[in-house]
Formats: C-alpha cells, structure tokens, sequence
C-alpha cells in the first residue's frame, strides 16, 4: 500500500468481529458490524470456538444478510486465545485497514467512515488508530465517553508500560503484520502490543469522538481468564506484562533501532514484571 492513494479510490477495509463465548450480547455486536456505512468493506464473523450458541447466532445472522458488504464466517476448530485469534482473522483478511470489535461491544454505523476519513487525512500514515468509546453497563445503560490519559502520545516508550489504546476501538494496518509478522500466541494485551508496533513505525492516531459502546463488564474487558495458569491472579498478571514486554522487545529488535531510551524501558518494565512474580510466588508461599 502507497501513503498516498488517489482520492477517488478508497482503501479495502476489513471489520474483524472477535467472538469468544459471547451469546447474549452477538447479536448487537454482528448488527453493529453489518450496519456500517463505509464500502468496500469485507467483514469477518470469527468465533474462538465458543462452548455457547455464539456461533450459531452468527451464522443465522450471516446467511441473512443481503447488503453490500463481503461476509466472512469462521469459527476455530479449537480455542486459540487472544494472540492466536487475531492471527488467524489476519490471515483470513485482505484489507489494508483492520478494524477490530469485540462480541460484546457494539460499533456505531459510522465508526470505520470515521476512522478512514481521519486516516486519508494522515495520508494513510498512521498504523494504528483509535478513537473515545461511549461506555455502557454489562445490561447496555450508558455512563459516558472515555478516552485514555495518554491517548495522543504515539512514543514507544509510553506504550511499554501504558495502556494507551482502548482495545474495543482499535484499528490497524495489514502492514504492521507484514513488517513484524504474528504475534506471540501468549499475547493477552493485543492493542498494548500491536499499538507498540505502530508507534515504531507509521505512528498511532486517535479519534476524539466516541465510535464504540463499550461493555464494562463483559467477557472481553478481563480477556486473560481464558488463560487456565494455575498460579494466583498476581503471579498470572505479573506473568502477562512480562510476555507483553518479551514481545516488544523482539519487535523492537527486528527494525535494527538503536534508541537506547526504548531499550532501557523495555528493561525496566521487564526488571518490574520479573521481580513482581517473585514477590507474588514469595507471598503465596508464605
């Protein structure tokens, strides 16, 4: 993909609806995706071989459509996580913008018009994009829009041992893939991680205006429970951080960088992420 494309021809995008046990809220989830405005869009139902009827609901709701856009429908023969699931949805896609959505989160018609309108004004540089989400209770009352402290900054540094991109509205380009390749089948924090990717390359871009009901609550917002590690919730978050921080490292390492500021707080992140386990396992032991 060029930066600059001619302006009567518009990116192919792909909306990526990740599904994971998600049966009572897919429904609004899989209308969110069909509804939107933005063409050519291909969109992929995947389903993280969910034990519930969440694939069932989807697959009814796909072979019914009849609008404009490309439907894609998977469901993995086994559960892959987080790190795998994204994988095998790039691996299915062709877009040059991916536009992720959660099954129990609900797009707003306009979100990917709205992010490639903001993106063909970067020239198409920005890797990442995201936007505020407006925030709802696991019952969908609404409590108001939300953005990140941190939500402007696209420094490296920041994304080691922040959260700034709101995983329910991020977006980003096939070409972090092609440059970095997958990613770790252990990732839990993929917008923490693919945001780091971008931040080392085309930069990230954030959107000041709410795109996404986003669930509090839901299975989504606390993704690491499908990791089965029989440790305590302290050894197992501090164990997450830390392949977060593996991951960024060799990310980092792979564009031959020599910024020695990103290094050191890599290695500080690590340094805390290792020494918080330990104090963590010295607790349970005692």
């Amino acid at each position: 993909m060029t930066d600059k494309k001619n302006e009567n021809k518009r990116p192919l995008v792909t909306f990526a609806l990740f599904a994971y046990n998600h049966e009572e809220f897919i429904h609004k989830a899989v209308i969110g995706a069909l509804s939107q405005t933005y063409s050519p869009l291909e969109i992929i139902l995947s389903d993280d071989c969910s034990s519930d009827s969440t694939f069932e609901i989807m697959q009814k709701m796909a072979a019914e459509y009849n609008g404009p856009h490309t439907v894609i429908l998977n469901r993995n023969e086994k559960n892959l996580g987080i790190g795998g699931h994204v994988n095998k949805v790039m691996d299915l896609s062709t877009g040059e913008l991916i536009v992720a959505a959660a099954g129990d989160d609900i797009s707003y018609p306009i979100r990917v018009e709205t992010l490639v309108d903001q993106w063909s004004l970067n020239n198409y540089v920005a890797d990442s994009l995201h936007s505020q989400v407006m925030r709802i209770t696991k019952d969908g009352k609404y409590k108001g829009s939300w953005k990140t402290e941190n939500c402007l900054s696209s420094d490296p540094r920041d994304f080691v041992s922040q959260c700034i991109i709101i995983g329910a509205s991020h977006a980003w380009t096939r070409r972090v893939f092609e440059r970095f390749g997958h990613l770790n089948t252990d990732i839990i924090h993929e917008d923490r991680t693919i945001g780091f990717r971008s931040s080392l390359s085309g930069g990230v871009l954030f959107v000041d205006k709410p795109l996404v009901r986003y669930r509090e609550g839901g299975i989504s917002q606390n993704g690491y429970t499908q990791l089965k590690i029989n440790l305590s919730q302290q050894i197992l978050h501090a164990h997450i951080l830390l392949l977060d921080c593996m991951q960024q490292y060799k990310d980092y390492i792979k564009i031959n960088n020599n910024d020695v500021r990103i290094l050191s707080a890599i290695q500080t992140e690590i340094e805390y992420n290792m020494s918080s386990q330990i104090v963590a396992i010295n607790s349970d032991l005692n």
